[in-house]
């Protein structure tokens, strides 16, 4: 059985290595870390304020064999940062502050009823790889909702061949 860590301030380390059956809760605080993060136990961040921030010298993973669950994400390393883990989920904002964000198709920007994931502003950073974004919707009385793109200089035409618009 794993040891279950439930952090009760900032936190700030070279590397976080979670092993299988261990959890860290992060609640609502900061995990910085200027290593690798390996989640093959169960890293969660999903309230309040908590940002996990990557901000080493070298190159950085995200890695594991589970899903990592964040608030927000920073990234301050100008030898980039990789998730190689199955994949990162953001509540609130992904940040690039400095570096690449390597998503090998693996970061998704989560919406629910109480926070909805999103890019800030890349100034001096930048992202590869596909970002899945969720969009929660309310049900409409009528039976359909109003879209609109998510992105400058585009239309609904666009959208054609990911679903069906009329």
């Amino acid at each position: 059985p794993g040891v279950n860590v439930v952090a009760d301030n900032n936190v700030y380390c070279n590397g976080l290595d979670i092993r299988p059956g261990a959890s860290f809760a992060q609640g609502n605080f900061l995990l910085s870390s200027t290593g690798d993060v390996n989640a093959d136990g169960t890293l969660t961040a999903t309230s309040g304020a908590a940002n996990l921030t990557l901000n080493g010298k070298y190159a950085q993973q995200l890695r594991g064999t589970q899903q990592i669950q964040v608030q927000g994400l920073t990234i301050s390393n100008s030898n980039g940062v990789s998730i190689n883990s199955p994949g990162v989920n953001a509540h609130k904002v992904v940040q690039i502050n400095s570096g690449t964000l390597s998503t090998n198709g693996k970061l998704t920007l989560i919406s629910n009823a109480t926070s909805t994931g999103s890019i800030g502003p890349l100034t001096t950073g930048d992202i590869t790889g596909n970002v899945t974004i969720q969009r929660r919707h309310v049900a409409a009385s009528t039976g359909w909702l109003n879209l609109c793109a998510p992105a400058q200089n585009k239309t609904i035409n666009d959208w054609n061949d990911d679903l069906v618009t009329t």
